[in-house]
């Protein structure tokens, strides 16, 4: 088959260095945020629409951390089209699963890849790999955890669905989306219980994306990290100037 890859991020970039390092037949490229590559290879850059994708052949779609919605008729022209979620499904749906993992306080989070329809985070589940969430983790380490987890997953799952097709199918149900929006605008809300209130500065930690924060004085405290003590939250690294 005829791959047409998307992909962003250190997930993109590693899952389509896995696929040119087996040789698959990579014939378009279409972010290009992975353009070095992609001319390393002589692989051409393309916007996703029928004019730039119909000439390549492709015939399967491998997408990859891609944060853009792929037009029906372009998934209409592939007889496969793969995304790697970086979250559970059907739970988390959309952006950002990482951070709403830990604010939902849950214990584990995860990775997912299932067909794709012109209806983001949508289709059939085909494979997954769970990431389990520790109490010191925050929005920072568990990205990295579930990034690994979704290279590994995508490794395992190309060969073996070229050689035996899916072997495992579940229907996407009703979940709930989360959209790009910081949740509550990335303020802390200290009305909520101690626990809760330490998962959102966790989770909200992952540098260089802007912290948590709580408005002292009508300036913007930032708190970058925070401990939780015998049901108290004890902030032990906060700074009116976001670190660079």
């Amino acid at each position: 088959m005829k791959i047409l890859f998307a992909g962003n991020g250190r997930a993109g970039k590693e899952c389509l260095e896995f696929l040119l390092a087996r040789d698959n037949p990579v014939v378009g490229v279409m972010t290009k945020t992975l353009g070095d590559i992609a001319n390393e290879h002589n692989i051409p850059i393309v916007l996703p629409c029928v004019e730039d994708i119909e000439p390549l052949g492709a015939d399967m779609l491998y997408s990859v951390y891609y944060h853009k919605r792929v037009p029906k008729d372009v998934l209409d022209m592939m007889k496969y089209a793969i995304n790697l979620h970086g979250g559970r499904l059907p739970e988390y749906k959309g952006c950002k699963s990482n951070i709403w993992a830990i604010i939902n306080d849950d214990d584990r989070s995860g990775v997912t890849m299932h067909t794709m329809t012109e209806e983001f985070d949508e289709g059939t589940i085909v494979d997954k790999k769970y990431v389990p969430i520790t109490n010191e983790d925050t929005g920072e380490s568990l990205y990295e955890k579930t990034t690994d987890a979704a290279v590994k997953l995508f490794k395992k799952f190309v060969p073996r669905f070229e050689k035996n097709g899916f072997l495992y199918a579940e229907p996407i149900t009703s979940g709930r989306y989360y959209n790009k929006a910081l949740p509550n605008n990335g303020e802390i809300d200290w009305s909520q219980l101690p626990r809760d209130i330490y998962n959102f500065i966790r989770a909200l930690y992952h540098p260089p994306f802007e912290p948590a924060h709580t408005m002292v004085d009508g300036k913007k405290l930032y708190v970058y990290r925070a401990i939780l003590d015998n049901d108290y939250v004890v902030i032990t690294d906060a700074r009116f100037e976001m670190i660079k």
